[in-house]
This record gives structure tokens, sequence and C-alpha cells, in this order.
């Protein structure tokens, strides 16, 4: 049996696998027309923006009309608690909390607006880069120069 270093490396030689597979895949995802309810020329596009780059919260009426759009398209997540779950949101408030994003009730927040613009094609995915693997054997660990 391989030592614990080695299995750790071969789960992370796994995961690496299947993180590019899917990212391979979502490159195919199938395309859909704008939504309609949505004057596109009106959108300011910081609300497209990463936090570094001075993002702004959309209003109500963009995340009404571009949930409901998604609500319809996908019919697993036609309820508000199903796209919550969807978008990270948990517990019993899901429903609640993406109806108050829906009707101004409150503003979104950028970690589930920008987790719904990258399942919907609408901004890139962000990887991080690794800087470093930690916790290795001392037999395994590399010193970078």
């Amino acid at each position: 049996m391989p030592d614990m270093g080695q299995q750790r490396q071969m789960v992370l030689d796994i995961e690496t696998n299947e993180a590019i597979e899917k990212l391979r895949k979502n490159l195919q995802a199938a395309h859909y027309p704008r939504c309609e309810d949505v004057d596109y020329s009106s959108i300011d596009s910081r609300v497209f923006n990463t936090l570094e780059e001075g993002w702004i919260a959309p209003n109500a009426e963009l995340v009404d009309a571009w949930f409901n759009q998604f609500k319809s398209t996908f019919k697993e997540y036609k309820s508000d608690e199903k796209l919550g779950y969807l978008l990270g949101l948990r517990g019993q408030s899901a429903d609640r909390r993406i109806r108050a994003y829906r009707k101004g009730g409150e503003t979104i927040p950028y970690g589930i607006w920008r987790n719904f613009l990258v399942i919907t094609g609408r901004a890139v995915q962000e990887i991080p880069t690794v800087l470093g693997i930690f916790d290795m054997d001392k037999d395994q660990a590399v010193k970078s120069e």
C-alpha cells in the first residue's frame, strides 16, 4: 500500500484531472438567447467586475429578470429555494433571500452574484494560483528557489 504522501498525491492528481475535465465541459455548455425582459444597453458593466475591479451590485430588476430566465430554462431550479441552494445559500431562508434579492428587499452579495454569473457563462470562472502544496512529508517536500 502506498504511504500517506503517495496516497495524497494520487488523490490530488485525480481531483486535478476531474477539474480540468469540468473546465472542458464548461466550454461546451448550451447557448441561450438574451433575456427578453432586460434592456442590455442599460446594464452598468461594473456588475460584471470583480471586487478588485470595482464591482457594484446589480439592480433588483436585473436580478429578477435573469433569475426568472434561469429558473424557466432549467426546470430543476424552478423555485427560489432550489436556485438558492445552487448559489450556495443553505437553510430554510434560501427561498426568502432569493426573493429579497429579486424584489429589492436586500442587495445581492458579491459572492452569490459572481457565482450566478459564472454558472450562466456571463463571467469567467476565476482559478486562483497555487503558490505551494503544503503538509507534505519531509522526504517529498521540494523547496522553491
